[in-house]
C-alpha cells in the first residue's frame, strides 16, 4: 500500500506541474492549404478556438472536466488535433507537455479502471467465502482504482487555458495576415472581423 501511495503522489505531482504559458507563438506557416488568392488562403488556414461544455444533466461515472476547448482551422472549421495546433504555433514545448500529460492521464485512467474491476472481483470473492480480510482488500483496491481513474480523467488535456489558447490563435492569425499580405477590414462597429478582409488596404 505504501508503494501505491508513493506512485500516486508522484503521478499527482507530475500531473499538476505548471505548464509553460501559451503567450508566444513562433509559426513558420509551413504546409498551408493554398487558395486561389491570399485572402482565400487566409480563410482556409486561420485558427479558431471552440468552447465545449458538457451538459449538467449528462450522467457521468468518473469525475472529469465539464468544460474544455478544441482547435479548428479555416472557414470550414476543420477539426484540428492539439498536436497539430502546437506544431502550427511553433510551440514544440507545449506539444511535448501535451503528449506527456495525455500519456499520464490515459495510464491513470485505464490502470485505475483495471484495479477497480480487480478489486470488485476480490471483494465479491471474499464476501462469498466469508473472508473478511480479502473483502476489505477488495474494497481498498476498488476505492484506490476509483481515485486513480478520477484523477486520470480530471487531468486530461488540454493543458493550456482557453484564454491562452485564444490569445495564441489570434497571434497566429495576425502573423498569417502579415505573411500573406492581408489586412483586416473594420466593421461598422469598429471591430475587426476575422474573415472580413481586404487586400492591400489599411483601415
Amino acid at each position: 500500500m505504501k508503494i501505491s501511495a508513493a506512485v500516486l503522489c508522484l503521478a499527482l505531482a507530475s500531473a499538476w506541474q505548471a505548464p509553460a504559458r501559451g503567450q508566444e507563438v513562433r509559426p513558420t506557416f509551413a504546409d498551408l492549404e493554398p487558395g486561389p488568392d491570399a485572402l482565400e488562403t487566409y480563410r482556409l488556414n486561420a485558427l479558431e478556438i471552440v468552447h465545449e461544455e458538457e451538459s449538467a444533466s449528462f450522467p457521468t461515472i468518473f469525475v472529469g472536466r465539464s468544460k474544455w476547448w478544441r482547435p479548428v482551422r479555416g472557414k470550414f472549421r476543420y477539426s484540428t488535433s492539439y498536436d497539430d495546433l502546437y506544431l502550427k504555433l511553433g510551440r514544440d514545448d507545449l506539444g511535448t507537455q501535451h503528449r506527456h500529460r495525455r500519456a499520464l492521464s490515459e495510464t491513470l485512467f485505464w490502470g485505475g479502471l483495471l484495479v477497480s474491476v480487480g478489486g470488485l472481483g476480490v471483494m465479491l470473492s471474499g464476501l462469498a467465502t466469508h473472508h473478511d480480510t480479502r473483502a476489505e482488500l477488495g474494497i481498498g483496491m476498488f476505492a484506490g482504482g476509483y481515485v486513480l481513474t478520477s484523477v486520470g480523467s480530471a487531468i486530461q488535456p488540454p493543458l493550456v487555458s482557453e484564454e491562452d489558447a485564444e490569445a495564441m490563435a489570434r497571434a497566429y492569425n495576425r502573423g498569417l495576415q502579415v505573411h500573406l499580405g492581408v489586412t483586416p477590414v473594420a466593421t461598422r462597429d469598429g471591430a475587426l472581423h476575422p474573415f472580413g478582409l481586404n487586400i492591400g488596404h489599411s483601415w
